[in-house]
Order: C-alpha cells, then sequence, then structure tokens
C-alpha cells in the first residue's frame, strides 16, 4: 500500500541537469575565519553588549578579497539574468579550485588539506547573502568538493537549484499475523 507524507520530494537521482543559477568567481579560495568576541558598554542605553568580529591579519584579508571577488561575481551574473533573490528551499554545489604546489605529484588531484572546506563554503554562501539568495539558511542541501585546478585559473564554480517540496510515496509494509504475534510475544517479554 501506497501513503503519502507531506514533506520535501526527496530523490535519490541527480538534481536537474541545467542548474537555475551558474556561475564562477576566480581568485584563490579563502576560508570564512573564526570569529572573536568583545564586550563594550553601549552609551545610548548603558547595558552591556558583545560584539563579533572576524579575525586579523593576513588570513582575513585573503579572505575579504576572495568574498569581493565571489560578491562581484554574483553581481555580474545577477545583473545578466535578472532575476528575484531566491528565497525558497535551495541545493547549492560548490565546487573549489586551487593552484597545486610544485611539490605535489601530478597525478594528485584533490587538495586534502587546510584550507577546510566546511569553512570554505560558509565564506560562498555568505557571500551570495541579498545578491542571488535572500539567506543563506535558505540552503538544504550542500555538496561541495575541492580540487587543484588543472588548465584553469584557482577559483570556484557555485550551482543552486530550487527544491521542489510536495508529498513523497512511502510503502507501508503490512504485517502478517505470524509476525504480529512474534513483534507481541517480543514487546511482552521487554516490558519494564
Amino acid at each position: 500500500m501506497t501513503q503519502y507524507i507531506d514533506y520535501v520530494a526527496w530523490s535519490e537521482d541527480a538534481p536537474p541537469a541545467v542548474p537555475l543559477v551558474d556561475f564562477e568567481a576566480f581568485g584563490t579560495p579563502a576560508p570564512q575565519g573564526s570569529k572573536s568576541g568583545f564586550a563594550y558598554k553601549d552609551k545610548s542605553s548603558g547595558k552591556m553588549r558583545v560584539a563579533m568580529v572576524e579575525g586579523r591579519g593576513k588570513a582575513t584579508e585573503s579572505h575579504k578579497d576572495w568574498r569581493r571577488n565571489v560578491y562581484d561575481a554574483a553581481v555580474r551574473w545577477q545583473e545578466e539574468h535578472r532575476m528575484a533573490t531566491l528565497d525558497a528551499p535551495l541545493r547549492v554545489r560548490i565546487e573549489f579550485w586551487f593552484d597545486r604546489p610544485k611539490s605535489k605529484p601530478k597525478w594528485k588531484i584533490y587538495p586534502d588539506v587546510k584550507p577546510d572546506i566546511d569553512k570554505l563554503a560558509r565564506s560562498v554562501l555568505d557571500s551570495l547573502k541579498g545578491v542571488i539568495t535572500k539567506d543563506d539558511a535558505r540552503v538544504v542541501e550542500l555538496v561541495c568538493r575541492k580540487l587543484y585546478a588543472i588548465d584553469r585559473p584557482p577559483g570556484a564554480r557555485i550551482q543552486i537549484w530550487v527544491v521542489e517540496e510536495g508529498p513523497i510515496p512511502y510503502q507501508v509494509e503490512q504485517v502478517g499475523a505470524d509476525e504480529q504475534s512474534e513483534q507481541d510475544a517480543w514487546a511482552g517479554r521487554h516490558e519494564s
């Protein structure tokens, strides 16, 4: 017997062949750094507050440059396609490309070293907020990978699909009389 539940239509198949948004940003991908907090006294209310700021130093500068590159590429895509910001459940795929260090063998294609892929993704998603997406909280599925750039400059390819919502079928198995009595007997033995 097939019943339907009101839930996100999930498919094990690949997403549609053509994403709704598809663009590339160039430059060396940089991770979203850790934030630091400090306390200060609000002059107007007299209450203590906490301000969160990005880290400092050379890493922060490369992060700002990378976010600016992603933001600029997103703005160019938005100007060309004139689409409203996406405010729906989203599936995002990001492929990051890095320069291969001379010390790495040619056969090695995956940079399994820092920066962490989750911090790279956070940097990109924050850069898209307000330009392509209404909010990065709308991302319900995220697929990322890091590769060494072969015959291409470093950067990232960003693809976005809207996830359709609706009922999904699931199978309800009928339990036979023998199986049911066995389940009841097991439950009786394990009641406290």
